[in-house]
């Protein structure tokens, strides 16, 4: 199940998705481990739910960006 970004999951759509997955791997965002935790705690406890990090990649404008951000703490 694929599910949109700020979701406001329910237990019945968990279960269901326990469901489909069928033992599969279920891999979810952190951002959303957050509301899951709010729904179903024990959810996110099963050795099958993968909680998977959010990591920003800035690519060539990182140095930019930690410039900006270093004289923004700095002001």
């Amino acid at each position: 199940a694929v599910f949109t970004d700020h979701h406001p999951f329910s237990k019945a759509e968990l279960e269901a998705v326990l469901r489909q997955a069928n033992g599969r791997p279920i891999v979810t965002t952190e951002k959303d481990s957050v509301r899951i935790h709010g729904v179903w705690p024990e959810f996110l406890q099963r050795p099958d739910v993968w909680g998977v990090p959010i990591v920003p990649d800035l690519g060539a404008d990182a140095k930019a960006f930690e410039h900006f951000l270093l004289r923004a703490v700095h002001e």
